[in-house]
């Protein structure tokens, strides 16, 4: 071959087998979703995360593009109910993949194989079948879910870091260690008022407060109890104190846990054990950890 031949016959070499070493990368990968238990492999009814991988970034901004979509198809099988020979449709779900990463929860809800495929658009729209724009040219992603799993709602153990707004003027931080469905937790509550107030003022004390508590953990929040422990010396109270705790799961946002407390504080002992108590508020977000 001429020299002059020879760099045209190389790019168009090149030019030849790019598409094939585009198409080698995949573009989707599923994970565990961190608030779901986690499997082997994929389950039914068991939340997962399909997420854009670097090669699918790296499509979507080869094209130009700057939305990612999914496409999700079950394909039809063949199943049988109540002794009866069924075919069990194929079934079609889009999702935007959006945030970064680029992903997506999705739940399998029944068994047999999934196809996925990544599409991309440059305008934003809720897609149809026929717009979900433009292939992002990756090898399709086969997903075999099995059937669902008799397992516990809470196994193992899982730790947690969160913070926390309390009603009025109150930040907390803390962790916890579930073993199953028990639960321990330690935090610290510093009144912002009482941080930043004079130090000489009588009322102004105690700024922050520690506490220790055991809790159960329950199919919606928890409940438990503890003390805590108040370092300054306050007339008629102790420095230890008890307390009834009780949460309430919130939806979450982008993957993480929120929390509605209810705190009943003992905060002064008296005859009458009702009028000694008082009540407690706040809103907690986990930072760190898995679901509790």
């Amino acid at each position: 071959m001429s020299a002059r031949l020879w760099p045209a016959y190389h790019w168009c070499v090149v030019v030849a087998l790019m598409p094939v070493a585009a198409g080698a990368q995949p573009c989707l990968v599923v994970e565990d979703d961190k608030l779901a238990p986690d499997v082997a492999a994929p389950e039914v009814d068991v939340r997962q995360v399909v997420r854009l991988t670097p090669a699918g970034d790296t499509a979507l901004e080869t094209l130009g593009l700057r939305f990612a979509y999914l496409e999700i198809v079950r394909e039809a099988t063949r199943a049988t109910v109540d002794g009866n020979a069924s075919v069990m449709a194929e079934e079609k779900f889009i999702r935007l993949l959006d945030g970064r990463p680029r992903q997506t929860q999705f739940k399998f809800s029944r068994h047999g194989r999934y196809t996925l495929r990544a599409f991309g658009s440059s305008t934003f729209a809720w897609p149809a079948p026929a717009s979900l724009g433009t292939d992002l040219r990756c090898d399709p992603l086969k997903v075999d879910v099995g059937e669902a799993l008799q397992r516990s709602d809470f196994t193992g153990v899982r730790g947690q870091w969160w913070g926390a707004y309390r009603v009025p003027a109150g930040l907390e931080a803390g962790g916890s260690v579930f073993f199953g469905r028990l639960g321990v937790a330690l935090s610290a509550e510093l009144a912002v008022l009482h941080a930043i107030g004079p130090r000489d003022d009588p009322d102004n004390v105690n700024p922050v407060v520690g506490s220790f508590e055991l809790r159960w953990r329950g199919a919606r929040g928890y409940l438990g109890g503890g003390v805590r422990y108040y370092p300054d010396d306050e007339p008629n109270r102790d420095h230890l104190r008890f307390v009834f705790v009780a949460a309430e799961e919130l939806p979450s946002f982008r993957g993480r846990p929120i929390w509605l407390l209810l705190d009943i504080r003992l905060e002064e002992p008296q005859k009458n054990f009702l009028k000694g108590l008082r009540p407690a508020f706040g809103v907690r977000f986990d930072l760190w950890g898995s679901r509790p």
